[in-house]
C-alpha cells in the first residue's frame, strides 16, 4: 500500500519527508520490480536504529500518559482507541 495512503499525507510531502530520510542515511530506495512506477522504501540500519529508538520513546511517552489509570481502565482506554483505529476510513475506502 501507498504511504501517503496509509498516513494519509500529500504526495508532495511525502516526496520531501522520503528525500529528508534518505539524505539523512535512514532510508533506501530502489525500483519496485513488479510495477516500474514505483519505488521501494527500506530501512538502513541507522534507519533500523532510530526507529527502534523512537519505538522506545514513544513507549515510554505512552506509559506517563497512561500512569494515571489503573489496569482495567488502561485496558478499556486502549480498547476504545483500537475500535476508533480500526473504524477510520481511508481514502480509498470510502
Amino acid at each position: 500500500m501507498a504511504i501517503g495512503t496509509l498516513t494519509r499525507l500529500d504526495r508532495r510531502d511525502v516526496a520531501v519527508t522520503l528525500a529528508t530520510l534518505e539524505s539523512d542515511g535512514l532510508i533506501e530506495r530502489a525500483p519496485d520490480p513488479d510495477d516500474a512506477r514505483r519505488n521501494l522504501v527500506v530501512p538502513t540500519p541507522a534507519g533500523r536504529e532510530r526507529q527502534h529508538l523512537l519505538a522506545g520513546l514513544a513507549a515510554d511517552a505512552q506509559e506517563d500518559v497512561l500512569a494515571p489509570l489503573d489496569a482495567e481502565a488502561r485496558a478499556a482506554f486502549l480498547a476504545a482507541l483500537r475500535l476508533l483505529a480500526g473504524a477510520a476510513v481511508l481514502p480509498s475506502q470510502s
